[in-house]
């Protein structure tokens, strides 16, 4: 397939930064379609081959490639590729999140095109913090507002994977799997989240998908919108990243902290035991030295 799309990019006599031009995907978007490292989505593809003069026939033998290709990737146990972006994101160790991820993620989350996802809510989401009331209030009022139809089924791939997804880790894993799926670079999201609206720095939005915090409901929404999830689909995305915020500040409060643990919890305290400690030497020392110069 690959090999198909250059080949007719070659006859086009087009370079990847005028088919960039012609079409709405970046050019990283686009280099990422031949690299082999992930598997693009059909509309890109699709989207590929027509700005390069592909015709009907050729279009349908694409397709044809790509579901063999789709088909292979969606074998059990099968690590999904990365982007050279995703390269620079620690890799987990076996056993971690990732693990849960390629056990429960859907294997080809959101194949319908952008005009299937619906109109994103007028209003972006807003974020309760950390108090655990807020979140729990929060909670409840996502749960309504995901169940008014109760008797519509649900098409969202992603429910089973939600409903089993019980750690901050699980949650991260999920995030990287959508990510891998939309085939974005990290660029790519920051720039789509900055054109809906909701400005999000790329050094937050690496630190949540490297699993160092958990996001906000902002930067969820926005993330969300950047890889095309239908907008039907978000409460539960929510929902689920509330549920696990709850539970992290529960376990907070039935479990002892140490004094140590509370002052690695609390920077303010920390820097300031730091310049204690760097003022405390600078006075030994300037002591030290006194004594030698008296004698």
């Amino acid at each position: 397939m690959i090999t198909e799309l250059r080949r007719l990019r070659d006859e086009a006599g087009l370079t990847v930064r005028q088919l960039a031009e012609l079409t709405s995907y970046s050019i990283s978007s686009l280099s990422q379609a031949t690299s082999g490292r992930t598997l693009p989505r059909w509309e890109l593809i699709k989207t590929y081959a027509a700005n390069c003069g592909a015709s009907d026939e050729q279009i349908a033998h694409l397709h044809r490639l790509w579901q063999t290709a789709s088909n292979a990737t969606a074998a059990p146990r099968r690590r999904a590729a990365v982007t050279p972006v995703q390269a620079r994101i620690p890799r987990p160790r076996p056993g971690s999140h990732s693990s849960f991820a390629d056990s429960v993620a859907p294997s080809h989350p959101h194949a319908g095109t952008p005009s299937e996802a619906g109109p994103p809510p007028a209003q972006p989401p807003h974020d309760e913090g950390d108090q655990l009331a807020a979140l729990v209030s929060h909670a409840y009022s996502l749960a309504q507002a995901h169940g008014r139809d109760p008797s519509a089924p649900s098409t969202n791939p992603y429910t089973t994977a939600l409903n089993l997804c019980t750690t901050a880790d699980h949650f991260t894993a999920l995030m990287q799997h959508m990510w891998t799926h939309s085939g974005k670079s990290l660029r790519d999201l920051v720039r789509s989240m900055r054109q809906a609206q909701v400005p999000v720095a790329r050094s937050t939005l690496h630190a949540v998908l490297q699993g160092h915090r958990l996001p906000s409901t902002e930067v969820l929404h926005a993330f969300l919108n950047a890889c095309s999830c239908p907008s039907t689909h978000w409460d539960l995305w929510h929902q689920t990243n509330t549920r696990i915020k709850i539970a992290r500040l529960l376990a907070r409060q039935e479990r002892p902290v140490s004094r140590f643990a509370r002052l690695r919890l609390d920077p303010v305290r920390r820097t300031a035991l730091t310049y204690t400690t760097l003022l405390i030497l600078v006075i030994t020392q300037l002591i030290a030295l006194l004594i030698q110069t008296s004698r």
